[in-house]
């Protein structure tokens, strides 16, 4: 059965304007989990919390801070546990503290992951959608030549053809950048957030490591 151009060229644009919408779904989606994430890693309880399992640390009580780890969920909270279950169950003062700071560098990688989760897929989005939306729009020019070709149109109907369709396509572009320009603003946004994080937890691991060397001596 022979399809005609307008038809594809309709069923492209509905398409471009259903993964555009996708794309705007899952943006939202992803910027209310990471704002969520953000906002319970920084708050003063996880702030509070940290330094006081930092001085318990100094005073080498270091169950009490193990235990004080579980009753926060916290990037901060896991390099504490990390430090505490290595102290407390190291035998001598023998016991190389090169292990902890492998151990820090291997949490400092797994809070990276954490903290970068779904950014990547903002700048994507960010990056095609525009794309996508004047993809649409090369199509909705198409559908208003191929009517134009056919003879569907004579007259003042071709240039009421021709603007009518070019209306129709360039709402999809139009789209595409609505989704784009929050997208990338929010990725930079975020990819800052994270980076500020990592920068935290790496000086609060180096801490955590001048606390464990002086307490090893």
């Amino acid at each position: 059965m022979f399809i005609s151009l307008e038809t594809l060229a309709d069923a492209g644009k509905w398409l471009t304007i259903g993964v555009l919408l996708f794309f705007s779904i899952m943006n939202i989606a992803i910027i209310v989990e990471r704002i969520f994430f953000y906002r319970n890693e920084n708050s003063s309880a996880a702030a509070v919390r940290a330094a006081e399992c930092l001085q318990m640390l100094k005073n080498k009580s270091y169950n009490e801070a193990a235990e004080a780890c579980l009753q926060l969920k916290s990037g901060m909270m896991r390099l504490v546990s990390v430090t505490a279950d290595f102290l407390r169950s190291a035998g001598s003062k023998d016991d190389d503290v090169s292990i902890l700071e492998l151990e820090l560098e291997n949490s400092l990688a797994t809070e990276k992951l954490r903290s970068e989760k779904y950014i990547a897929i903002l700048g994507s989005t960010g990056a095609v959608s525009p794309l996508i939306g004047l993809f649409g729009t090369v199509l909705g020019i198409m559908k208003s030549f191929a009517g134009i070709s056919t003879g569907s149109a004579h007259g003042a109907g071709v240039l009421q053809a021709v603007s009518a369709g070019i209306w129709e396509a360039l709402y999809t572009t139009a789209f595409g950048i609505f989704v784009s320009v929050p997208a990338l603003m929010l990725y930079n946004y975020f990819t800052n957030r994270a980076n500020s994080r990592l920068d935290l937890l790496a000086n609060m691991a180096n801490r955590m490591l001048i606390i464990a060397k002086r307490n090893r001596k």
